[in-house]
Formats: C-alpha cells, structure tokens, sequence
C-alpha cells in the first residue's frame, strides 16, 4: 500500500508538470514572483521565486510549492490545494520509515483526491491534449 501511494503521487506530480509546462514555463516563474509580492493574505508567506528555463527544471521545484502556484493560478481552489497537501503528508508518511499505519481508508482517501482533484479536474486536462499532440507529432 505504501508503495502505491508513493508511485500515485508521483503520476500526480507528472500530470502538475504537464500542466504547467503546456502554460508556459515563463507562466510559472512569473506567478512564483507576483506570489512573493504579496505581503497579506493567503500568500503572505510564499517566499520562492523561480526563474526556470525549461520545463524539466520543474523537477527541482518542491511538491509544496508547484501547490501554491497552482492554487494562485486558479488551477485549484483552496480546498483542493489543501486536500494534496495531505495527500502529500501521506506519501511521505509512506516513503519514509515510521510507525504510522497506512490502512485501506487511508489507501482510498488518498486515491480519491488524486483521482478527482488531478487526474479528473478539467483544470488540470489541458496537458493530456498537448502532450498527445506532441508525442503523435515525435
């Protein structure tokens, strides 16, 4: 069980990647940048600008973060970036050594919210049509 939801988080995080690299990488950046500017609200304490060069850089951004800059996108709602975020406490309960138990509630809880909030979020489809375009194209 520990081992799936490591490896569904990691299709969920792919599918982040696909998303904001079909927006643009130069998107990305520039919200990370406007998101550091802002001193009150919910973003008042984003403090990481980005300035990538590509896409496959996304790799070295944190989970937590490609969160905040989804949300600030409106690609999530709070609600939604809220609930990954526990999924991410729970992958990373599961990747890491610890006596907290992973039960079959867990397992379904985590595969629902990825599920609903990744991979069937119409927000977060616009990157299936591009990246299947660009591999027929290859």
């Amino acid at each position: 069980m520990r081992a799936s939801i490591v490896l569904a988080w990691c299709a969920a995080v792919s599918r982040i990647h696909q998303v904001i690299g079909s927006r643009g990488i130069e998107a990305f950046n520039k919200a990370t940048k406007s998101m550091c500017d802002i001193k009150e609200g919910r973003y008042k304490r984003y403090s990481s600008p980005y300035a990538l060069q590509s896409p496959s850089e996304l790799r070295t951004v944190f989970d937590t973060h490609l969160l905040w800059v989804l949300e600030y996108l409106e690609l999530l709602d709070s609600n939604q970036h809220d609930r990954l975020a526990l999924c991410f406490t729970i992958r990373n309960n599961c990747a890491h050594p610890g006596d907290a138990p992973i039960t079959e509630a867990n397992l379904v809880s985590f595969f629902s919210d990825i599920e609903h909030i990744v991979f069937r979020n119409p927000k977060m489809r616009a990157a299936e049509a591009v990246h299947a375009v660009q591999v027929t194209a290859s």
